[in-house]
């Protein structure tokens, strides 16, 4: 089972940080007894370090499942388990994970006069040393709740005011996407509290749904068009956005870790990453937009009438062909990794695109073709950073599509 990672002989112990196995007997060792355990991030450096964060359930003193999370970390010298009171980067996350200690706290952003009688806290993200998403489904004097907690490294700063300056966008202007409001932030716990969306459903399993009537998955995906458009026409001017991510640095970080497994791809990727340096020295970015920095079809949930916007931690100053060809690009994943469904992805990018251009004018075709390509690579990168082994064997169809993008 560990055979498909023997290709870094520095870190021997790699399998511990990628197999549920492995991960599971590192935890034995420690004395700990699991049930679950969901691997939901990695991040591999070669023959240097891989760390990778699970959320585990364990059995507590008391005998009673405990909710959690902890990374695993592969150096050189071998494996090691980090648990909430062992990151630093989010000192807040042991109180954040604990409902008890979260009960007052909780209560506080809650209608006058109610109050939260218990509930439990469900980790749904972990990054370790970068961020946490914790659901709180609780139960109080006025019926059931559930809230969202965020941590990020560093705490919200700035970030709240982009929050909210997009939430007053969102109430003034009903062609935007509705944006949840904060109900608290924490600076010594580096974390932020939303309300759920109610009764919502993702856009990405209702919008890829055969059983849908074609009419019904085009209006919401024409609408998202339309919402993407009016976030880019959004005016942001108490609230500065940073850049974009520079996304070929990204590219070239991405090659170390695939060269070190697949030296052959490695060689396709490095050639596909010369051809966008190529791309950006020729032609430059159209004028800079508010973005939503990671646009695909799963950051946008259904709620009744509206549809409801969600991880906007990422907003920034972008290009508008960035987020479009960030979600061309995850379409084009979706049809690769599940063929049945390409015609349906095939179909939801051109609604999307036409109802965008409705809207707003769209960005021009060789800017979309070399955002698209972007992503497609970036896409391509992270799935041997993130030592996604089950998936290698598409990066060449991603390296294949990127290709003819980049030089269109």
């Amino acid at each position: 089972m560990a055979a498909d990672l023997g290709f870094d002989p520095a870190l021997p112990a790699l399998p511990a940080a990628v197999h549920p196995a492995e991960a599971g007997a590192l935890f034995a060792a420690h004395g700990h007894e699991v049930g679950e355990l969901r691997r939901q991030d990695t991040k591999y450096l070669p023959l240097t370090r891989c760390v990778s964060s699970y959320a585990v359930t364990v059995a507590g003193r008391d005998g009673q499942a405990l909710q959690t999370v902890a990374a695993v970390v592969v150096t050189p010298e071998g494996a090691s388990l980090r648990f909430p009171d062992d990151d630093p980067a989010l000192p807040g996350l042991p109180e954040a994970l604990d409902p008890g200690r979260m009960l007052a706290r909780l209560s506080a952003t809650l209608a006058p006069g109610e109050r939260v009688l218990g509930g439990a806290a469900v980790p749904v993200r972990y990054k370790f040393g970068a961020r946490c998403t914790v659901r709180y489904d609780l139960r109080t004097t006025a019926g059931a709740r559930t809230l969202y907690g965020k941590l990020v490294s560093g705490g919200w700063g700035a970030r709240l005011g982009i929050l909210a300056a997009l939430r007053a966008g969102s109430d003034a202007d009903p062609a935007m996407p509705e944006i949840l409001p904060v109900l608290a932030d924490w600076p010594d716990l580096h974390l932020l509290v939303q309300p759920a969306a109610a009764q919502a459903t993702e856009l990405n399993e209702r919008a890829f749904d055969p059983a849908v009537p074609v009419a019904v998955r085009d209006g919401w995906l024409a609408a998202a068009g339309c919402h993407l458009a009016a976030l880019h026409a959004c005016r942001l001017p108490g609230a500065p956005l940073p850049l974009a991510a520079a996304d070929l640095d990204e590219l070239r970080a991405c090659a170390a870790p695939m060269g070190q497994a697949a030296a052959a791809l490695a060689r396709r990727y490095q050639s596909l990453i010369g051809l966008l340096e190529q791309r950006a020295a020729a032609e430059p970015p159209e004028p800079e937009v508010t973005s939503h920095g990671a646009f695909r079809t799963d950051q946008l949930l259904l709620a009744g009438e509206r549809q409801v916007m969600i991880d906007l931690d990422t907003a920034c100053r972008a290009e508008p062909a960035r987020d479009l060809g960030n979600l061309l690009a995850y379409l084009d994943w979706k049809a690769i990794r599940r063929p049945a469904l390409a015609p349906l992805a095939e179909r939801a990018g051109r609604v999307l695109l036409d109802a965008y251009a409705g809207a707003r004018p769209a960005p021009s075709a060789s800017r979309l073709a070399v955002q698209r390509a972007t992503s497609l690579a970036k896409i391509a990168g992270r799935r041997y950073r993130s030592l996604t082994v089950a998936e290698w064997p598409l990066v060449p169809s991603l390296l294949d599509a990127a290709t003819v993008l980049a030089t269109t």
